[in-house]
């Protein structure tokens, strides 16, 4: 958006989070700018001082809930739903979202016939859709919300069939998200505004696709140690993610002329050879546990057969390369740790300036830093008392910079003035 187009969307607006609002909501074809997201979200996190959470939220619903039934209408709502969308991801307000009804954006009907030939009322019905499904799910759902060495930590201690079950929810996750991709039949996708709902929808397959992955690759370290159950239930999870690996390849093969695809790429596969490594493992592990007068016994491999098949599956899993790969996928999926998170509860609650002039304020973040070290990038050495050298002669020799006063003085604080005490704003206590 260029600065005539930005002053004219944004005239009259009083505050950063409302300039920002206008902005990101103007009715064109061409996405939010990245900028003005950041404001819509820290106001909607509670951080920005001007604005009320409550005020900026209730703003984007009731732009929602307005009837936008002209030509241009469908911009508006694109446009606030990847607000909410983003919301969503970062984990803010997701119990109002997760409640939130609009049926006239599920049951979207447009007028408009080239926007209807376009099925851009279906696109804005199943992006509602998956948006809500989402925020449900993410306040219960406890793998995805997690870092990857955390997720280590957690499906390391699941049972197969309990990783499975977050599996499925995976899924299920994925199938919502090409609902809203299967919209794209009829050439929406002229639009810049919706290529940018499929990118941030990328995004997502991508974190769903490192999630799913963490937990096949201690699946597969594991396999030597599982029974039949538990061989029956990888065989099929591996079914479930090889589907889901050729649905985000073709996905991203299909889109390439979107900006932002050419970065994305699925470096690690989960092939239906490895299915079917896994099926022929199985088989063997049925033969060799067949045992006399209906019992089951405990079989080993030891077998060329078995042992050449184990590290045929084994070499499927991630190499160093490649994790480093979905390492760098998974930071582009912006987020904050949990310290900032817990931190930024507290930001904001008291008056900066006034921090700033407390005495004895050791914070690192107010200490400043000599210039001379700036501009030298020096650091300055630590250096070594002499243990023999005694304090009392070093004190006599630098007698002019060491002032001593015989009287001591105490200070005493005042005393608790409630009066002054009420008048204290942005007060919180549990």
């Amino acid at each position: 958006m260029n600065f005539i187009t930005r002053f004219c969307a944004t005239v009259g607006a009083e505050t950063a989070f409302e300039r920002a609002r206008l902005a990101a909501t103007y009715v064109n074809t061409y996405p939010p700018d990245e900028s003005d997201i950041k404001i819509i979200l820290n106001a909607l996190s509670g951080y920005d001082k001007q604005t009320d959470r409550r005020i900026a939220f209730g703003s984007i619903i009731r732009k929602l809930k307005q009837n936008h039934t002209d030509e241009d209408g469908w911009i508006i709502i694109i446009k606030n739903l990847i607000i909410i969308d983003r919301c969503v991801n970062d984990g803010i307000l997701l119990k109002e979202f997760c409640e939130l009804d609009l049926p006239s954006i599920e049951n979207r009907q447009e007028r408009n016939k080239n926007n209807h030939k376009l099925l851009i009322h279906e696109l804005i019905s199943k992006y509602y859709l998956y948006i809500k499904f989402k925020s449900q799910q993410l306040r219960t759902s406890f793998s995805l919300t997690l870092y990857k060495k955390e997720k280590y930590l957690y499906f390391n201690q699941l049972s197969t069939c309990q990783t499975k079950n977050e599996i499925n929810l995976i899924i299920q996750f994925v199938q919502k998200a090409f609902e809203v991709i299967d919209t794209k039949k009829n050439g929406h996708l002229k639009y810049k505004l919706n290529q940018y709902v499929f990118l941030t929808i990328l995004n997502d397959l991508f974190k769903y696709y490192t999630c799913s992955l963490v937990a096949f690759n201690i699946l597969i370290k594991k396999i030597e140690q599982f029974k039949l159950e538990e061989l029956l239930q990888i065989a099929e999870i591996t079914r479930l993610l090889s589907n889901f690996c050729n649905q985000l390849d073709s996905f991203i093969n299909q889109n390439r002329f979107i900006k932002g695809f050419e970065y994305y790429d699925v470096e690690y596969k989960i092939t239906p050879n490895l299915l079917e490594m896994i099926i022929e493992y199985l088989n063997l592990y049925e033969q060799n546990q067949k045992g006399t007068q209906n019992q089951l016994k405990e079989i080993q491999f030891n077998t060329q057969k078995s042992k050449l098949i184990l590290e045929k599956i084994f070499s499927q899993s991630l190499n160093q390369i490649q994790s480093n790969y979905f390492d760098n996928i998974q930071g582009n999926i912006k987020q904050q740790s949990k310290l900032v998170m817990y931190c930024n509860q507290f930001r904001h609650k008291f008056d900066e300036s006034i921090f700033q002039g407390f005495k004895n304020n050791f914070s690192s973040n107010y200490i400043q830093i000599p210039n001379h070290l700036k501009q030298n990038n020096e650091i300055p050495e630590f250096q070594e008392e002499d243990e023999d050298y005694d304090f009392l002669t070093k004190v006599e020799e630098n007698k002019t910079n060491y002032k001593f006063d015989k009287q001591i003085h105490l200070l005493y604080p005042e005393a608790f003035n409630e009066k002054l005490f009420q008048n204290f704003e942005n007060i919180y206590y549990l």
